[in-house]
């Protein structure tokens, strides 16, 4: 019943969570922050953008693993920092922390507590690599779209005769090999999938300069590496000491 209850908490929740998340994202992006009643710009609006991003993202990490205290407590703290740090926004941004910060305290009130049901816990681990491949997919198909859609001239404009067409065709080819993607993640595939992503990314950030948020990309994509080949060694690892 407490599980139902949160699940159904959870959808205006989330909404909410992600209407935050979007803003953060693009504060990083434009590196100006209208923060704590004055505009920060460059790196301390991207330090603090990143900060909020990924606590943000620590909220739904928590909860599809099932830990749904920790999502909701962790929620209060992410709603009550752009409560406080809309101090100049708009009165319809800072009504929206409020109500993440009363439906964060909300879920943290009727979630099941400790001894009182058991909570569907999954490993945090994949759950990171799921929500962190989400996020790596989400860019690089939100610069394919701005690719295919608005500047697919790019490669007439930056190379000339041949080079233009090869240009054309690899792009299409890459953007198509990347979108097959999260059909290999699914499949436990999660090498294959993010190898199949590498050459359109490559691809959209030096060869047409129109990937969306490179450095977070960049960054996502070696800390996914890192925890699939940390995942596989261990999983044998595991297996070897059952064995002897």
């Amino acid at each position: 019943m407490g599980l139902n209850r949160t699940t159904i908490l959870s959808i205006p929740l989330f909404a909410v969570l992600i209407y935050f998340e979007l803003a953060y994202l693009m504060g990083y992006g434009t590196g100006e922050c209208p923060i704590f009643g004055t505009v920060v710009y460059n790196a301390h609006c991207v330090a603090f953008s990143l900060t909020a991003f990924f606590l943000g993202s620590l909220v739904l990490i928590f909860f599809l693993a099932g830990r749904l205290r920790a999502s909701f407590l962790i929620a209060s703290a992410y709603f009550g920092l752009t409560l406080l740090a809309g101090w100049s926004w708009a009165v319809s941004a800072k009504l929206l922390a409020l109500l993440g910060v009363l439906l964060s305290l909300l879920g943290l009130y009727i979630s099941p507590r400790k001894g009182e049901g058991k909570e569907n816990s999954k490993s945090l681990l994949k759950t990171v690599s799921i929500v962190f491949y989400t996020l790596v997919f989400l860019i690089f198909l939100l610069s394919s779209l701005s690719y295919v859609l608005f500047f697919s001239w790019a490669c007439g404009e930056l190379y000339s005769g041949t080079l233009a067409i090869l240009c054309s065709i690899t792009s299409y080819v890459f953007i198509g090999l990347g979108i097959l993607s999260p059909v290999l993640w699914r499949k436990g595939k999660s090498i294959p999938a993010l190898l199949a992503l590498l050459p359109a990314v490559l691809f959209l950030d030096f060869a047409v300069k129109l990937l969306q948020f490179s450095g977070l990309l960049w960054a996502l994509v070696a800390v996914l590496f890192a925890m699939e080949l940390w995942g596989r060694w261990w999983e044998r690892h595991a297996e070897n000491l059952k064995g002897s």
